[in-house]
């Protein structure tokens, strides 16, 4: 099975320099950007002013936050606002297919459940999840693992997808191992009953994913604990990568610099039908066309 076509992640400012270098966008959004595309012209607006195929906007990312007015991380009372913004923002020719979204670092499994199932319903898209930076209910391999078994049992969940970015992992998870405490971290914050009912099989999905996996990477290898926690949520439940290079989040080395790990990630893609976007960051609209160069022709 071959990788989705390589994306970008870009702001809609920058959206008539970047689509035409790539074969898809991500627009990436802030609050301002949010309010703008509600108040002045929407998505589909900008595309056509900047000169953009709509066609070309693959996924939206909304903006993390709670505490503002467009912030739109899951969380209690975002459902509503990010259901506003896809009906009134997005125009009649910009068809995302799936949103990035944030979610709160502690949460109640049951009601986040219901929130991440009441968004699918609502803006008619698929989402995807994406991972926290530091320590969270959704940061550990075994976070996002559980999640994936959730998202694939779960009959409302079966529009919920995670995303991955590969700056954001648990850098200690250098090796492809199961890590019991872990697990049993996750179990302790299910209610009794559903614990119960589903650490049987959690484990054993964790187990299956990982045990008995060769480290494919030397831990010294920046990309190690991205593949262990790729590998943990056993793939077919992630929907896109974004793909930063794990040690400073700028874009991945290419060409003779480039650590193996990459490849293997690479690979991970395409075998699970996994979409790479590429967030570059503060580089320049050349470096990302080198870095976009190199990775089309890996993908």
């Amino acid at each position: 099975m071959t990788a989705r076509p390589l994306s970008v992640s870009a702001s809609p400012d920058a959206l008539g320099a970047v689509a035409p270098r790539v074969d898809g966008v991500e627009l990436k959004l802030d609050w301002e950007d949010v309010d703008a595309l509600l108040t002045e012209q929407s998505v589909t607006a900008v595309c056509r002013e900047q000169g953009v195929d709509p066609t070309k906007i693959r996924s939206i990312h909304l903006p993390p936050g709670t505490d503002r007015r467009f912030g739109m991380v899951v969380a209690p009372g975002n459902t509503g606002t990010i259901s506003e913004f896809t009906h009134r923002a997005l125009g009649e020719a910009v068809v995302p297919e799936w949103l990035t979204a944030h979610t709160v670092r502690r949460f109640d499994y049951r009601e986040h459940v219901d929130r991440l199932a009441t968004i699918t319903e609502l803006t008619g898209f698929p989402v995807a999840i994406e991972n926290t930076p530091d320590s969270s209910y959704f940061h550990a391999p075994e976070d996002l693992a559980f999640l994936a078994l959730l998202t694939g049992a779960v009959d409302r969940l079966a529009d919920t997808h995670l995303l991955v970015d590969t700056a954001h992992v648990d850098t200690d998870r250098t090796h492809v191992e199961v890590d019991e405490a872990a697990i049993d971290a996750v179990l302790d914050r299910v209610s009794p009953e559903r614990a119960e009912n589903v650490a049987d099989r959690f484990r054993e999905f964790v187990t299956d994913n990982l045990a008995g996996t060769e480290s494919p990477v030397p831990p010294s290898d920046p990309w190690a604990p991205v593949l262990t926690t790729l590998y943990a949520t056993g793939g077919d439940r992630v929907r896109a990568v974004h793909l930063n290079h794990p040690a400073d989040d700028g874009l991945p080395n290419v060409g003779h610099d480039a650590e193996p790990g990459l490849d293997l990630v690479l690979e991970f893609c395409r075998d699970h039908d996994v979409a790479v976007v590429l967030e570059p960051g503060l580089a320049s609209l050349e470096e990302v066309s080198t870095v976009v160069a190199d990775l089309q022709d890996r993908l």
